[in-house]
């Protein structure tokens, strides 16, 4: 599809036409968000920019959005018109031409006659491209594809170029103006251009006549014997680096930068930050496989390459390393532990796994365990009937409830259900090695969690007989042999193969002050140690953390990391800002020593999915000795480890939207906070919801030294999770909405014995179904400990009542609700805000001017309220999602028919819709405004009562 029918689609779209739905060819369909496309007889809204190879699909939720196919009447043509995309064109008659000429350019012409040159001589810095055009650069010929820059010189084996022979096109030399002969007169010597346009924008004859600038450029095709101008760029940003001074701006051309770099000691300051402008530039961690291919076995194939890779690609997609049970990150099945890990049977012991199905629930009762089976045709293949030979393949164990362990397996045997494996965790670290040492060899612990209460699963990986369905892949070691079963069984030398072969593309060291603006990751990702400052702004991050388990390597994943080894410095200030961090299998993040570092407004989901690692760390790990952290109006989802956001000491969980958590492991929490953490945290004006763990945890020990102390938590809004719950002691629990979780709803601590003292905890203003001392147990055991007041408990039904909307998100109180004013604001902890005579009970404060959600604003507006797909919405409501008002303006549009959607009016900064249809679903959307641009947004929908 070209991208001027396009535009015309995405036009006739907006103002209410119904589009023509598009034929999806896979790795060909290219489209703009809101074009519709039809595959397998379903039609899908493209949305957030999907590549073609972004297949629609139902669970492809993040790129489409399933849709209803009926279109327009296909017109009737006349007889002297077709049918294309819809629309009747007159049919234009061939041109025949008479004998000993040819068509070109729909033109007759001699054939002796040389066809119009179609080369352009390619000029570094000006010449732009579209696929397919031919360019001459240092006597070879290139076709261009992939869309390359002005900055992405031709040269072979390049993503961006295939080489073409010249001779092809018959052109014959010319003779130039000056006497001389060329292919082209593009390519005869010429004067310089008439004009040129200069890094700052400015138009002037030559790029000698540009203003005098301090940027410094690097392009993937510099050299570092360059000067470092915008025609002479650097190769390398370490020199650039070493080029700069305070206040210096380097421009990163558009390219993919493959070479390893190590800053130290590139300092800006405060006043004048050293900038790296990135410009869409990605540090890219693969290397590009080119060797042919040969057929292995059925659809798999194989190729030699010279170096180890740890992780493959097809374009910008991961393919999924070889494993059984089945999974994958595309569908989202990787994330569902009944369906794609095996159980371990209670009767395994530590170094004997033996196998069996898992369940859908298994309900842990004295008198014997209760199970809930899978539904059928669920994970269904046993080891034994699985005709895999385990021995030597890689069990990811979840055996230590918060822990997994990768381990070699000893022995096992075609037709058995059970394997073993060494009990010596030496390869796992030193942690780990020991966390099975005195967890899973000692005590009752193995007894209880693996016994008692079944939380034994795994799955294999790590050889070539795993690999046995599309989009899986494995790497001999010894051989340097790749195995490849594509997607949709394609042939490989027909693709884009690409390994990972780098963990750290970027590592900052003794350097301060440094700002990087719209650089990105792919594969690889960057490091800070010892450095204060350092920003990343507009980052986008993607497959950057994987494990190096195809080469043996049973460690917890790399990546990115911030460590602080200086005692000097004692505030890092370093930020994670307006940022996009996806797909890992290790945390998004870690910050080791750090002190008062900022992450705010970023998207980060689907990470940890192996869990490696010692427990404690969380998908997002701020708590090893770090502190001060501000973690803020971020929008956090699809984690496998036990604890989604751990949490620094003394630090802000603020303004975030969490959910989706918590998937691959057992115990933990979504927003959890440790003993050491605990004084001076504050978790506020968060949302939390859907995890199979708790909700907010504030963490204490069985039979620790010590417990928590001195946190706050408050105004947040939890859902769906398993319980919240509150250790320690002098501990502020105010002004939290709390419902529908499925053991109890809020939980003050007051076992002494596991660190729930809470004597001078106080507990204010909260609406919440369940608020108890303990999960369960006597009347004495449910007791809240502390200073209770001013709480307001119920079943669900109850507590929502009061509220405008909970079930679409709406959790303000009503007109005239009884919680209005209902609260107290004495409390020796901390200062209640309020509006009125007194705090209203619960999250929201009636009347209050602006309504805060919680969660991420970037480019494309996010967190719908309602929510999308919401269903008995009231008739009058709101229309709220996050916004930025300092960045982006909005425009918002409704309606009932999908491709005919009107301006909503603002009146006093809201979106208030009256006399809504009964029974009606409504589709609305939100397009963003920056600088004049606009970005059209996510279509949602609700349905009204």
């Amino acid at each position: 599809m070209n991208r001027s029918l396009s535009y015309l689609t995405l036009s006739l779209f907006s103002v209410g036409a119904i589009a023509v739905p598009i034929e999806w060819i896979n790795g060909k369909t290219k489209v703009v968000n809101g074009d519709i496309v039809t595959y397998n007889e379903q039609c899908y809204i493209a949305q957030n920019n999907p590549g073609s190879w972004e297949t629609p699909s139902p669970s492809s939720n993040w790129f489409w959005q399933p849709t209803e196919c009926g279109g327009p009447p296909i017109p009737t043509c006349n007889d002297n018109q077709e049918l294309i995309d819809g629309i009747c064109i007159d049919i234009v008659e061939p041109v025949i031409c008479p004998n000993g000429q040819i068509l070109v350019d729909n033109i007759c012409v001699d054939e002796t006659t040389p066809p119009v040159s179609d080369i352009t001589l390619w000029i570094a810095g000006e010449t732009k491209v579209n696929n397919g055009d031919i360019v001459s650069y240092q006597s070879q010929c290139f076709e261009a594809k992939n869309s390359p820059g002005v900055w992405e010189t031709p040269k072979s084996s390049s993503w961006f170029w295939n080489e073409t022979n010249c001779s092809d096109t018959s052109i014959e030399p010319i003779e130039c103006p000056d006497g001389s002969s060329a292919p082209t007169i593009e390519e005869c010597p010429t004067e310089p251009p008439t004009e040129v346009t200069c890094p700052d924008g400015t138009i002037t004859e030559n790029y000698d006549s540009c203003p005098a600038t301090q940027a410094i450029f690097v392009s993937p095709d510099g050299n570092d014997n360059n000067n470092g101008s915008f025609t002479k760029p650097y190769k390398t940003l370490k020199k650039a680096l070493s080029q700069a001074k305070a206040g210096s701006i380097i421009e990163l051309a558009e390219g993919r930068y493959k070479t390893a770099e190590v800053i130290d000691k590139a300092n800006g300051n405060s006043e004048a930050p050293i900038v790296i402008r990135g410009n869409n530039s990605v540090f890219d961690g693969t290397i590009d496989i080119t060797t042919p291919w040969q057929r292995h076995d059925g659809n798999i194939y194989k190729t030699q390459i010279n170096q180890d890779i740890w992780q493959l690609f097809i374009d910008d997609k991961m393919v999924m390393s070889a494993r059984w049970p089945n999974a994958q990150l595309s569908d989202g099945s990787l994330w569902d532990m009944k369906t794609t890990w095996r159980h371990q049977a209670p009767e395994s012991r530590f170094g004997e796994m033996i196998d069996e199905r898992p369940y859908e629930k298994i309900t842990v009762k004295n008198s014997g365990n209760e199970y809930q089976p899978l539904p059928n045709g669920i994970n269904t293949q046993s080891l034994a009937d699985s005709g895999i030979d385990a021995t030597g393949a890689i069990a990811i164990m979840n055996i230590g409830s918060w822990l997994n362990w990768a381990q070699v397996i000893d022995s096992h045997t075609v037709g058995s259900d059970r394997f073993t494996y060494s009990t010596d965790f030496s390869k796992s670290g030193t942690a780990m090695k020991k966390a099975a040492t005195n967890m899973l060899s000692k005590g009752n612990f193995w007894a209880n969690k693996n016994g008692k209460y079944e939380e034994g699963h795994y799955y294999l990986e790590g050889k070539l007989e795993l690999l046995d369905s599309p989009n899986e892949w494995f790497f001999d070691k010894q051989t340097k042999t790749v195995y490849l079963w594509a997607p949709n069984d394609a042939d490989p030398n027909q693709l884009h193969v690409r390994g990972k072969q780098q963990t750290y593309g970027l590592t900052i060291r003794n350097s301060s002050h440094l700002i990087f603006d719209n650089v990105d990751f792919f594969a690889t990702a960057f490091t800070v140690i010892s450095s204060k400052s350092i920003t990343f702004n507009d980052l986008d991050a993607q497959y950057y953390a994987y494990s190096k388990r195809m080469l043996g390597d049973l460690t917890r994943p790399q990546t990115i990391k911030f460590i602080n080894n200086n005692k000097a410095i004692t505030e890092t200030q370093n930020k994670i800002t307006n940022s996009y961090l996806a797909y890992t299998d290790g945390p998004a993040f870690e910050m080791i020593k750090e002190n008062s570092n900022v992450v705010d407004n970023n998207l980060i989901h689907d990470i940890d999915y192996s869990n490696l690692g010692t427990g404690g760390e969380g998908s997002i790990n701020m708590a090893s000795q770090s502190q001060n952290i501000t973690f803020s109006n971020n929008t956090f989802h699809t984690a496998g480890n036990s604890e989604g956001v751990r949490v620094g000491a003394r630090s802000k969980v603020i303004g975030n939207h969490v959910y989706n958590t918590s998937l691959l492991q057992h115990d933990g929490a979504a927003i959890n906070v440790g003993i050491d953490e605990q004084a001076g945290t504050e978790i506020a004006y968060n949302w939390v919801h859907d995890t199979p763990k708790a909700g907010i945890r504030f963490d204490g020990v069985e039979g620790a030294a010590k417990t928590g102390k001195d946190g706050l938590v408050h105004h947040n809004v939890v859902w769906n999770s398993a319980f919240n719950i509150i250790k320690g002691d002098t501990q502020g629990t105010y002004n939290n909405l709390m419902f529908n979780n499925i053991i109890t709803d809020l939980i003050i601590f007051n076992k002494a014995s596991a660190g729930g003292l809470n004597y001078s905890s106080e507990t204010l203003n909260n609406l919440v179904g369940t608020l108890q001392g303990r999960k369960s147990g006597t009347s004495e055991q449910l007791a809240v400990p502390g200073i209770v007041a001013n709480n307001i408990t119920g079943n669900t039904s109850e507590i929502l009542s009061h509220l405008k909307g909970a079930y679409w998100g709406d959790f303000r109180p009503k007109d005239n609700a009884v919680i209005i004013d209902m609260g107290t604001s004495n409390s020796s902890l901390m200062t209640i805000e309020h509006l009125g005579s007194s705090p209203d009970i619960g999250a929201y404060e009636y009347g209050a001017p602006n309504t805060w959600i919680p969660g991420h604003s970037h480019s494309i507006a996010s967190n719908p309220v309602p929510f999308d797909k919401a269903t008995n919405v009231d008739l009058n409501i709101e229309l709220m999602f996050s916004q930025d008002l300092k960045r982006f303006n909005y425009d918002v549009y409704l309606g009932k028919n999908i491709d005919a959607l009107l301006p909503v009016d603002k009146i006093d900064n809201k979106y208030n819709l009256n006399d809504l249809s009964p029974n009606t679903q409504y589709y609305w959307r939100v397009d963003v405004i920056e600088n004049n641009k606009v970005t059209t947004g996510d279509i949602w929908s609700f349905s009204t009562e």
